[in-house]
């Protein structure tokens, strides 16, 4: 388990990183995003195109993208969070 960073009040959300022309997002993100909200996660959905954001999604690599505390994690991370895996400091 990843010792984990961030402000306080972030440990509760999610940035997921997505595109409109991706099909693995279009499956996988409004599954994300229900697990996050129905374990009281917040979900914020970035578009890697839209132009005013094209700073922030420089260091972006692939989509879907999840970032929690300002790191990227996959699924399998993603899933231990929401089910209280990563709760305060944990090492990893």
């Amino acid at each position: 388990m990843r010792c984990w960073v961030g402000k306080p009040g972030d440990s509760r959300r999610f940035t997921v990183y997505t595109a409109k022309w991706c099909g693995a997002c279009k499956t996988q993100v409004p599954m994300i995003q229900d697990l996050a909200r129905r374990n009281g996660f917040e979900v914020e959905l970035v578009d890697v195109d839209d132009l005013g954001v094209q700073k922030r999604v420089q260091h972006v690599r692939f989509v879907p993208y999840i970032e929690y505390l300002g790191l990227e994690i996959g699924y399998d991370e993603f899933l231990e969070v929401i089910r209280g895996g990563a709760e305060g400091e944990g090492s990893g």
